[in-house]
């Protein structure tokens, strides 16, 4: 439903609050899927330690880290003008950490170490299988 201001000569219609209101679900997926494509687009294809022993860095470079930095915060400037606050602030955080995870699940092997947080139990009780699939008992 759209609204124009009374008197006035400009019949371009103004949403309403109930408009922007239909918008909301729609664009915090949109921001949810941004917040995934920071992930991907700036770190997740650049899985090469450099250097070896202890002169290694990486796998991410420090113009890596600065420039999802900076697209986070024009993309959260960009999301203030469309989402209500408690919905952007969650938006980004949730696909950047959704497509980590997705990133690190597909890179385990028989050899690797769990990828959860530390308060997971690294080993599982014996016999039963532990819950990342690579460390089984």
């Amino acid at each position: 439903m759209t609204s124009t201001a009374p008197g006035s000569a400009n019949t371009r219609p103004v949403p309403t609050s109930a408009g922007a209101r239909t918008l909301q679900p729609g664009a915090a997926i949109a921001f949810i899927v941004l917040g995934a494509g920071l992930w991907w687009g700036w770190f997740a294809w650049d899985t090469v330690r450099d250097g070896s022993g202890s002169e290694s860095s990486g796998p991410y470079e420090s113009w890596q880290v600065a420039g999802c930095a900076v697209t986070w915060m024009v993309l959260a400037w960009m999301g203030v003008k469309v989402l209500r606050p408690l919905l952007l602030i969650p938006a980004l955080p949730v696909g950047f950490t959704a497509a980590w995870m997705l990133t690190a699940a597909s890179a385990m092997t028989p050899d690797c170490g769990p990828w959860a947080p530390s308060w997971w139990p690294a080993e599982p009780s014996p016999g039963m299988p532990s819950w990342c699939g690579c460390c089984d008992s």
